[in-house]
């Protein structure tokens, strides 16, 4: 069986309010800044090339968050009926904000406000992210984002 992995961030930003980001399709799907690793790629460098892609942030904007890396692993069946395992890799990286979003790939995007829990029922793979950013964030006893001191 075929294996196809992706590679995202999960992106917070601190102003104008704590929230994170998901791309908005016109069909009503959501996603997160994500798209498939090249040969020559890390899993880090590939996350931080699709998020400016796909939003026009520059890496240079964000800080990774060291010791987060999610992972969710599935078997999905193409169109042609062929089965193909796929992952999905995602960091957690934070912006001071506000950011400006430019989506050439999506239709649109969204800042989300972190009020937890949240739930994304048609999105497993988000929940489950965000989940897992939950636990992480309250063992290293992290915000999602961290307001600097002022």
């Amino acid at each position: 069986m075929r294996h196809e992995m992706a590679c995202g961030v999960l992106l917070f930003q601190n102003r104008p309010r704590r929230s994170f980001l998901i791309l908005l399709h016109e069909d009503d799907r959501i996603d997160l800044p994500k798209g498939r690793l090249e040969r020559h790629e890390d899993e880090l460098e590939c996350a931080l090339r699709e998020m400016e892609e796909e939003t026009g942030i520059a890496r240079d904007q964000v800080r990774v968050i060291d010791g987060f890396r999610f992972v969710t692993t599935w078997v999905m069946t193409k169109r042609s009926g062929a089965r193909v395992t796929k992952s999905v890799v995602l960091f957690a990286a934070e912006a001071e904000g506000p950011c400006a979003v430019h989506t050439p790939d999506h239709d649109d995007y969204a800042w989300v406000s972190w009020q937890p829990p949240h739930a994304f029922p048609e999105h497993r793979t988000l929940d489950l992210a965000l989940a897992a950013w939950e636990a992480f964030a309250a063992a290293t006893k992290q915000r999602a984002p961290r307001r600097k001191a002022s």
